[in-house]
Order: C-alpha cells, then sequence, then structure tokens
C-alpha cells in the first residue's frame, strides 16, 4: 500500500491502484504466481469541487498450462481514499467500476463534511463508505455495497441511499429524506437511530437487525 496525502483544494482528482501481474505460462514446470498489484491510501485534508474518482486495479490472467500448471493471477490492488478536513465540500464520488473505491470521512473537527453531488451510481456503487468521525451531509444520491453511517456523529442523507448489501447506523444515527434500500439488512447498534425526514413519501426497503429506533 502506498500512502499518499493532499492538503489544498483540488478540482478533480483520481486515484488509481496497479493491476496485478499475469502468472507464468507452465511451459515446463508450474508457471509463477503473478504479482499482486500495488495498492494506494489517499488522504485529503481539502476540499475537492469537482469528481473524486477511485479506480481499483485490474486482476492479472492465469498463466497458460502446457507441461506443467500455469501460474495464478496476480489480485488487483485497491483505492482507499479517507476524507479528514474540517468543514470541507467534495463535489461527485465516482467508482471506475462496481464495487471499487473504499471512501471513508474521517473529521475530527466541527465542521460538516458536504458532498454536494452524487456519491458513486446505480451501475457502479462503491465498495464501501464508512462514516468514522465527523459530520457529513450528502445533497445527492449515495450508492455503495456497504454504508456505515453515525459511528460517531450523525450523517445526513438528503437523497436517495442504496446499499448493495448491509446499512448500518450506529450510535451517531442518521437522516434521510429520499428512498433507502439496504438490499441484505440495516444493521443497528444499541442506540442507533435512523430519521425520516422527507417532505413526500419514503420507500424503505430492506430487513433490520438490531434495536432500531425509528
Amino acid at each position: 500500500s502506498f500512502p499518499t496525502r493532499r492538503s489544498s483544494d483540488l478540482g478533480n482528482a483520481t486515484i488509481a491502484a496497479g493491476g496485478g501481474g499475469n502468472g507464468g505460462a507452465g511451459t515446463v514446470g508450474a508457471g509463477g504466481v503473478g504479482g499482486v498489484g500495488g495498492s494506494v491510501t489517499a488522504i485529503f485534508n481539502g476540499g475537492i469541487s469537482g469528481a473524486l474518482t477511485l479506480d481499483d486495479g485490474t486482476a492479472g490472467t492465469a498463466g497458460a498450462t502446457g507441461g506443467g500448471a500455469g501460474g495464478a493471477a496476480g489480485a488487483a490492488g485497491t483505492v482507499t481514499a479517507t476524507l479528514t478536513g474540517n468543514a470541507v465540500t467534495i463535489g461527485s464520488v465516482v467508482a471506475a467500476g462496481d464495487g471499487e473505491g473504499a471512501l471513508v470521512i474521517n473529521n475530527a473537527g466541527a465542521g460538516v463534511t458536504t458532498f454536494t453531488g452524487d456519491v458513486g451510481s446505480s451501475t457502479a456503487a462503491l465498495l464501501s463508505l464508512t462514516q468514522t468521525n465527523g459530520l457529513a451531509t450528502f445533497s445527492g444520491d449515495v450508492f455503495a455495497q456497504t454504508i456505515t453511517a453515525g459511528t460517531a456523529d450523525a450523517a445526513n442523507f438528503d437523497g436517495d441511499v442504496t446499499a448493495a448489501t448491509a446499512l448500518n447506523i450506529a450510535v451517531g444515527g442518521a437522516t434521510f429524506a429520499g428512498d433507502v434500500t439496504a438490499a441484505t439488512a440495516f444493521a443497528f447498534t444499541a442506540a442507533g437511530t435512523m430519521t425520516l425526514d422527507g417532505t413526500g413519501d419514503q420507500t424503505i426497503t430492506g430487513a433490520k437487525i438490531g434495536r432500531a429506533h425509528v
């Protein structure tokens, strides 16, 4: 993993991980295993006015079998973006492919991390969205395979929210103004609170795990 850090504000940012190496051909003996792609952890202390794109690497291909077994493909590298700035604004967050990129909000200040655009999309959701610390507001729609909100501070979702697996709500609580979908389950901690504040009808889809306060 190769950590990088950026403190100043940016227009657009793309974080890309390395691809896995191809396995060696088993011409006589067994082919060698392809190398694992390099992973990247990027820490942003400033805002991003445009798009933050998270692009995991591509896995290699297995080596051809000949006199020996082909070598296994190298695994793809992964991308993690951690937002640590106080009272910063982020435009949209784009996953280069479905299930790519981990986004972490870890702001120890009193300000709100605000997302003005969508996070992920219906065809390319993030791998994960995790709010570990700090207030967060999402103005657009949010799509991630796994969403963890309200770990320490509240999350406010003004658009639709879709978790392809679980949507976890912890003690900080989360407020939702649009439709909310958790494909496998809503998981609540003992004090997890889900507040619905939409001005029209809201559709909530998913099973509940744990004691919920709605």
